[in-house]
């Protein structure tokens, strides 16, 4: 029996070696199938004062507002992107021009590429923390606190309330794979609850 024992010992710690190794590569597929399902919109206020907090969110509603046409016919998250890309002086234009309308100096960042996100909840859905494709706009220094929503699938409200239309949720459920849209759409099931949070620390341990 005790010949047994040690080599007993040496397997178990192989499997939950494997065990953990394939439990992050679960987590590093889901959430890169989700971060390349859409495309997000981050915007920086210059800083935490009220008025800047306030202004990064009037700046907001009138990129939402300006801006919404270019990605109007786009079908995919790549799509977007390239409309993000090949729109990005009428972005920026639109950015300074609403800066000016303010009477405020129109400095203002816009880039697109990836960004980092935590965990958010939309209406019914919540993307897990990690990198995304995102459209970026820094107003200022912007040292203030940020401001997310999707652009794609569409989950942005001008008057501030977020939630997932039918043709979002449309869209990410053909997107994902079954399993992966209850990750993101909050399945109370104790066992999709322990696969997105361990998605969700994938995404914050790969920053």
């Amino acid at each position: 029996m005790q010949n047994l024992y040690k080599p007993l010992s040496i397997l178990a710690v192989l499997l939950l070696i494997l065990s953990f190794f394939l439990t992050i590569r679960y987590g590093s597929i889901v959430q890169e199938d989700i971060a390349d399902s859409v495309l997000r919109l981050h915007i920086l206020a210059n800083s935490d004062s009220e008025e800047d907090q306030a202004q990064k969110l009037r700046l907001r509603d009138a990129i939402l507002k300006n801006c919404r046409q270019y990605f109007e016919n786009c079908t995919s998250p790549r799509e977007s992107f390239l409309a993000a890309q090949n729109h990005i002086a009428d972005i920026q234009k639109a950015a300074e021009d609403f800066l000016i309308q303010e009477n405020t100096p129109p400095v203002v960042s816009v880039t697109v590429g990836e960004s980092e996100f935590p965990t958010k909840a939309y209406g019914g859905f919540t993307l897990p923390a990690g990198t995304y494709n995102a459209l970026k706009i820094v107003i200022g220094e912007g040292k203030g606190h940020n401001w997310w929503c999707v652009m794609y699938p569409s989950l942005c409200l001008l008057d501030g309330v977020v939630t997932a239309p039918d043709s979002a949720a449309k869209t990410l459920k053909e997107s994902l794979s079954p399993e992966e849209y209850a990750v993101i759409t909050g399945n109370e099931e104790p066992g999709i609850r322990l696969k997105f949070k361990i998605v969700e620390l994938i995404g914050r341990w790969s920053k």
